[in-house]
């Protein structure tokens, strides 16, 4: 990527002649001069492709597209004059913000940046190909000894250490995503382990505050310290899993989906590009029943609509898109020049979430609209969960399996999904109890979430069954993947010291691909399910198609 230094002040420059070129056509109204405009658009994109300046290259092309369909006579100089004078202020607005959004490099590379930190909250959509890293720094050598070899059953690499010196000695030589910090410690005092935190934090590391105590102060400080979260002493070994899975974003390694519904091509394609260029996948509509012929397809994390539009107005289409049970979680945003507090009231009633000026700066849009989607993402989450688990719950990986199986279809890909039952959890709960029942379960969800890829899905069915969705993977390697994780699960223990036992459970696996609706699909896997009980437990089997 080229290196943008000096090239403000010249950008300044070609904005300036730029916007004398089209003053000069909107004076005239003469085509030569409508030419001259189109030519100085042409000339910008040419130099700036060199910096790679992916918002700025869309919003001037976009300029450049409107000035040629005017020279064609495909286009009167009334609508021209409008969609080009609108483009052309959120450059002016974009050169008068202390850092201009159009000069920064494609995908939000610009360290620092608020842009740049809310993506980087979220994992990068590239595959992990390794385990995430735990430090446990713990004064008390069992605690962090037990610790560690628990949370290695659960697909995490963990190293320990009892003092922040020691760490720190070993720091360079480790890689970290995460660090469990004690903040009760001999010599050290909790100020200097909150200021030891931030550090932390502010490197890029995730931290967990782990201490026996709950007071306003300790979270205060942990608050002021920027941890990702408290567990409090004795931890909960997968409370505490799940703690670390949110923070590192285990089950949240997609980008953000937008859907923009416009009529004005210009309008939507520059939300479009600067939208894309802080790392958000964009899917723009020019009307409205262009969005609802594909809307069954989608799962958009948000919607942006235009509040006027010909034929059907953006109340309109927010109260039909809030008709649909999928999307209560949604926001709907209206991007609109109507400032009219009457305006807001009518998009709240019509269920939208926010109203957001034409005439916000970019970068203030941005940040908005990045806040929202930050939030609504955790509101969903949570609804989406199973409250003992932390996996998805019965409806949503119904829905999830439904969703792949069109997908599949659509894409003539293969997809599996697979049902899981713990072995005789009947006598676990007889013998020991519900509530170790319940941390049996737990364990597994917890073990399943953090064996799969991001690509894939889970969730609890109900009782002690767990779903798996394989999305662009065969049966035989999901038996494979299946398989790992039994043998990975058959030798976790649970109970107490004197009383520990093991737990195991059988999978049946079927080809998504084969079926057409939801719940044959889910009765297949569960009549291979029943092979695999029938035919001893603890194992793997895949539905055979001749027995459907």
């Amino acid at each position: 990527m080229s290196n943008l230094q000096g090239y403000e002040s010249k950008y300044k420059e070609d904005l300036a002649g730029l916007i004398s070129s089209w003053a000069s056509f909107r004076k005239s109204k003469n085509q030569d001069d409508l030419s001259h405009f189109f030519y100085a658009c042409n000339a910008l994109l040419q130099y700036i492709a060199v910096y790679e300046l992916y918002a700025l290259k869309q919003v001037v092309k976009s300029m450049s597209e409107t000035a040629e369909a005017g020279i064609a006579g495909n286009k009167n100089n009334q609508a021209l004059i409008k969609e080009v004078d609108w483009l052309m202020n959120q450059l002016i607005r974009g050169s008068h913000e202390q850092s201009d959004p159009f000069l920064d490099q494609t995908k939000s590379e610009k360290e620092g940046s608020f842009l740049h930190q809310q993506l980087s909250a979220r994992p990068s959509s590239i595959s992990r190909t390794t385990k995430p890293n735990i430090v446990v720094i713990d004064d008390q050598l069992s605690i962090a000894q037990s610790l560690a070899k628990t949370l290695e059953d659960f697909a995490l690499n963990v190293s320990y250490f009892t003092s922040i010196d020691d760490f720190k000695k070993a720091q360079d030589d480790i890689d970290v995503d995460l660090v469990l910090l004690d903040i009760v410690m001999p010599d050290v005092t909790e100020v200097e382990v909150f200021d030891f935190a931030k550090t932390l934090v502010s490197s890029g590391v995730k931290v967990i505050s782990c201490s026996s105590k709950f007071t306003f102060d300790s979270r205060l400080l942990a608050v002021r310290a920027q941890v990702s979260d408290y567990a409090v002493k004795p931890i909960n070994t997968y409370t505490l899993v799940e703690k670390i899975g949110r923070a590192l974003g285990l089950q949240q390694n997609r980008k953000y989906h937008l859907v923009i519904v416009d009529d004005q091509k210009n309008t939507g394609t520059f939300y479009k590009a600067m939208l894309e260029q802080v790392g958000c996948e964009v899917t723009f509509f020019d009307s409205a029943k262009s969005l609802f012929e594909t809307l069954d397809d989608l799962t958009p994390d948000m919607f942006l609509l235009d509040m006027m539009m010909p034929g059907v107005d953006g109340l309109e289409v927010a109260r039909m898109i809030r008709q649909e049970h999928k999307f209560d979680f949604s926001p709907i945003l209206f991007i609109t020049g109507d400032e009219l507090v009457e305006t807001r009231l009518a998009a709240i009633d019509a269920g939208a979430d926010d109203v957001i000026s034409k005439s916000t700066a970019v970068n203030i849009i941005t940040h908005q609209i990045l806040t929202r989607l930050a939030r609504a993402s955790k509101v969903s989450a949570f609804v989406a969960k199973d409250a003992l688990t932390g996996v998805l719950n019965h409806s949503q990986i119904v829905e999830q399996v439904n969703q792949t199986m069109r997908t599949t279809k659509r894409r003539k890909s293969k997809s599996t999904i697979v049902v899981i039952d713990v072995d005789h959890f009947k006598k676990v709960n007889d013998n020991y109890g519900h509530v170790v029942g319940d941390k049996v379960l737990c364990a597994l969800g917890q073990l399943l979430a953090n064996s799969i890829r991001e690509t894939d899905t889970v969730g609890r069915y109900g009782g002690e069954e767990f779903v798996i969705v394989f999305e662009d993977c065969d049966v035989d390697d999901g038996a494979n993947k299946v398989q790992l994780i039994k043998d990975a699960f058959s030798k976790m223990r649970f109970g107490t010291n004197d009383k520990e036992f093991g737990v195991t459970f059988s999978a049946g696996l079927i080809n998504l691909g084969s079926f057409d609706n939801v719940m044959p699909a889910i009765a297949a896997a569960d009549k291979a399910l029943y092979k695999a009980k029938s035919d001893g437990r603890n194992r793997v089997v895949k539905y055979k198609l001749s027995e459907k």
